[in-house]
């Protein structure tokens, strides 16, 4: 997995793309992927914000309740 994002990263770069590396912190493997899940809705939220879209709005969950609802 780690010779996969040693690739991926200067691949991005070359694309134009932003590449930030983020540590997560935790005592054990589940803390660190709630600790990851957490900075990841934190991160979409404000990538949200500073394009002008609202970080609420969830048309794929939409779809689905809709889709359900018969």
């Amino acid at each position: 997995m780690s010779a996969r994002f040693e690739w991926l990263e200067p691949y991005l770069v070359g694309k134009g793309v932003l590449v930030e590396t983020v540590g997560v912190e935790g005592s054990d493997a589940m803390a660190r992927l709630l600790s990851g899940a957490a900075i990841g809705d934190w991160v979409s939220y404000y990538l949200a914000l500073a394009h002008g879209h609202d970080p609420s709005a969830l048309p794929g969950v939409e779809s689905l309740k809709r889709a359900l609802s018969g």
